[in-house]
Order: C-alpha cells, then structure tokens, then sequence
C-alpha cells in the first residue's frame, strides 16, 4: 500500500518513512499544510495552496505492505525540529481495489 500524507507545518527538513526508508522534504512553514500521495503511478506533492512541490524529486520507494488475513503494525518514523504544538502528521492507507464485478 502506498500511504497518503499530510503534514501541517511548522517543521524544519522533516524526514517520514517506513522500512527503514526515510525521505527528506523541504522546511515546511507554520500553517502550511503539505499533501503527499505516495503511489508512484499518482505521486504528488501540494502546499497549502495547491501548489505542486513534487518537483523537488523526492519519492517513496517502499510500499507499506498489505495483508489480507488481518491487521499488521509497520513502525512510521518522523524527523524533524522547528515543531511545536501546531505541527501535525497525518498518515492514511488507502482501500484497495482490486478489480469491479
């Protein structure tokens, strides 16, 4: 699975990954709210404004991995300084779908 991302600023040169995988990204500012689709055939990243960042040619590599008996845990590894109360990480994996009837 490829994770959806939302990172609301302030944060200075975060990294966010999985499985040992760690991507940096530019300092974000206080307020700015970045939105990063990590799929590779949908891969984008927006400010707050809508503006496209993903010209900063940073990519995930690693998939979450999926597991159709049950739920698994896979550890997500956040970096960062320049936080404080506002600074927030959002991380959601989106449903699969396979195939339609």
């Amino acid at each position: 699975m490829w994770p959806h991302i939302v990172i609301t600023g302030p944060i200075t040169l975060p990294k966010i990954g999985w499985q040992g995988e760690l991507v940096p990204l530019p300092t974000i500012a206080a307020g700015d709210v970045w939105t990063i689709n990590t799929d590779p055939n949908w891969f984008s990243i927006k400010d707050g404004a809508g503006n496209d960042r993903s010209w900063i040619a940073r990519a995930w590599y690693k998939q979450i991995p999926g597991d159709p008996s049950g739920p698994i845990t896979v550890p997500i590894t956040i970096q960062g300084t320049g936080t404080n109360t506002n600074t927030s990480v959002k991380v959601t994996l989106p449903q699969l779908f396979r195939e339609g009837f």
